[in-house]
């Protein structure tokens, strides 16, 4: 009925490059006909499948987790984004941000994760910035992808591990993000993309009263 009412060559704009669940994968779609959808799966190499029209329940088909902070696969985390002048549906290449968070976006966050293992934070921040052409078949982009489709947040566990010095960050939902000022604490909180104040490893808050509030439910919501 989606297809019947809106037309192949409507819903062929529309579609093609969008990424979305299917079966809980994500999947970019590369073709659509009036008989079957082709599409992609990101996460596996050269794979190619046919989705029965059938299978596109409308737009909500295109549906995705609410964005903010992410944690990437490969050991970076950031703020995802949608852009608000996206006339494309769902999320594609044109319309999704990516930003790496202040602490990784300074020399000392950069070796921090490097030398844990990870990929070179300002490597990876070209690579998913630069270049339109060819963009979203880098690998790196569909790292980001992933996490904003199939995000990852952390139990309470993790703020104890961060301050310990056993993990770099902290997000327990896309509204939240704990990470170091400085190696070894203090440690900054941010809320929807924003730094809000200031904790420690003995949870003292620094910070406005108002914000001081936010924090301190943060912590008993999540890793109390």
């Amino acid at each position: 009925m989606f297809f019947e009412k809106l037309g192949e060559d409507y819903l062929a704009d529309s579609l093609e490059g969008a990424y979305f669940l299917y079966n809980g994968e994500p999947v970019r779609v590369q073709r659509v006909y009036a008989d079957n959808v082709l599409v992609s799966v990101i996460n596996e190499e050269d794979s190619t499948i046919s989705v029965h029209p059938s299978e596109f329940k409308g737009w909500r088909t295109l549906k995705f987790p609410r964005l903010g902070y992410r944690k990437l696969s490969n050991g970076l985390w950031g703020w995802v984004s949608r852009s608000a002048r996206s006339y494309s549906r769902g999320l594609g290449v044109e319309n999704l941000n990516f930003t790496l968070t202040p602490f990784l976006q300074t020399e000392r966050g950069e070796r921090a994760v490097y030398n844990r293992g990870s990929v070179n934070p300002e490597h990876f921040y070209q690579d998913v910035t630069e270049g339109k052409e060819g963009y979203s078949e880098l690998d790196a982009f569909h790292v980001v992808m992933e996490a904003a489709l199939l995000p990852v947040f952390d139990g309470k566990d993790v703020l104890r591990k961060v301050f310990e010095g056993e993990a770099l960050s902290f997000i327990p939902s896309p509204r939240y993000l704990v990470e170091p000022e400085v190696v070894g604490g203090p440690w900054a909180v941010f809320m929807a993309g924003h730094k809000i104040g200031s904790i420690d490893r003995n949870l003292n808050i620094k910070a406005p009263l108002k914000s001081a509030k936010l924090i301190e439910g943060m912590v008993k919501r999540y890793a109390a």
